[in-house]
């Protein structure tokens, strides 16, 4: 195959990010039974993080080595010839590299739309409230079909119709409100948009499907955590609200939207609920879910720390790689 030089810029991009991408997928998939059962003897919280990193670290990692080194080794140091000849290996690796993007931005694009369209339905049929104890936003949904989640990620707001509210007492209906509150204050749906944005390791595979369904499994047990944490009441009243509204059939209406009988198998949340001890009285704190910037604040100071040696090195480290994108294209 022959490309311009634009082009070819853009191919040796996509074939990178698919060769490393996919090694590291593939890996990350070998490695997922022992890190699921690591992160489920982790607090939930935790154990729903750990494997979120572990199901972003793969994309992340092949994006930081395209644009820091890819990118500027290329320009750098390739001819600004017109044309040039692909291997043709190199061209399906870059074939592949798009595949797998163009699949996660249409299922992205996609989904975004139907939540979009779910929003404005709602939005024409819902009178809005506060019935939370912090007087966090809500709506009520009139008619059918029976509804009770978390909808929106930049906005989010708890979305039910009357039926459900109806079907479940007051304590029940607080505390699954609470349950709710923990997924915005975790910012919940914006990770599973960040997850559904991620590409796979090839273009029909579901490599991380097993990684993903269990972070889903521990972010609602993090939420029943955070719900129940300090009544003693409140996990018999969670999992009769869950099994209440289990029986009227609701589920979630998108992949960026969260029902409270989530994705993980509900039974398993129901024993875990009864078999819960009592906890001391911890009021949620918005600032517990950004504790992690302590860890990135850590990181930013180690990297710049380092940034002389690898300014010194960087030339070198650059060569090395345009080598490395000359011997893949031909």
């Amino acid at each position: 195959m022959i490309l311009p030089y634009a082009l070819k810029l853009l191919a040796c991009c996509a074939a990178a990010f698919f060769l490393v991408h996919g090694f590291l997928g593939f890996v990350t998939y070998a490695a997922a039974p022992i890190a699921i059962r690591f992160a489920e003897r982790m607090p939930a919280r935790q154990g729903a993080r750990f494997l979120l990193f572990l199901r972003l670290f793969s994309v992340s990692f092949s994006l930081l080595v395209v644009a820091g080194l890819c990118v500027p080794s290329y320009l750098l140091f390739e001819p600004r010839v017109y044309a040039e000849r692909m291997n043709l290996l190199c061209s399906a690796a870059a074939l592949c590299g798009l595949a797998i993007w163009g699949v996660s931005i249409w299922r992205t694009f996609y989904t975004l739309m139907r939540s979009a369209a779910f929003a404005r339905s709602a939005e024409l049929a819902r009178r809005a409230t506060s019935l939370s104890r912090d007087s966090s936003p809500t709506a009520v949904v009139c008619g059918d079909p029976p509804i009770f989640g978390l909808y929106g990620i930049f906005r989010p707001r708890v979305i039910f119709s009357r039926d459900v509210q109806a079907a479940l007492s007051p304590e029940e209906f607080q505390v699954a409100l609470l349950h709710e509150k923990a997924h915005r204050i975790s910012a919940d749906n914006l990770k599973r948009l960040l997850i559904l944005l991620a590409p796979e390791a090839l273009p029909v595979s579901r490599c991380f499907a097993r990684l993903e369904h269990a972070w889903m499994k521990l972010s609602e047990w993090s939420a029943d955590d955070d719900a129940t944490r300090g009544n003693a009441q409140a996990p018999l009243e969670l999992a009769q609200a869950l099994i209440r509204v289990a029986r009227l059939g609701v589920v979630p209406r998108s992949r960026l939207s969260l029902s409270l009988v989530g994705d993980s198998n509900l039974q398993e949340r129901v024993d875990r609920l009864l078999r819960m001890e009592p906890g001391n009285a911890v009021q949620f704190s918005p600032h517990k879910s950004f504790r992690w910037l302590r860890a990135c604040g850590s990181a930013a100071l180690l990297l710049l720390a380092l940034l002389p040696v690898a300014l010194k090195v960087w030339p070198a480290i650059l060569y090395a790689m345009h080598v490395a994108i000359e011997r893949m294209i031909g």
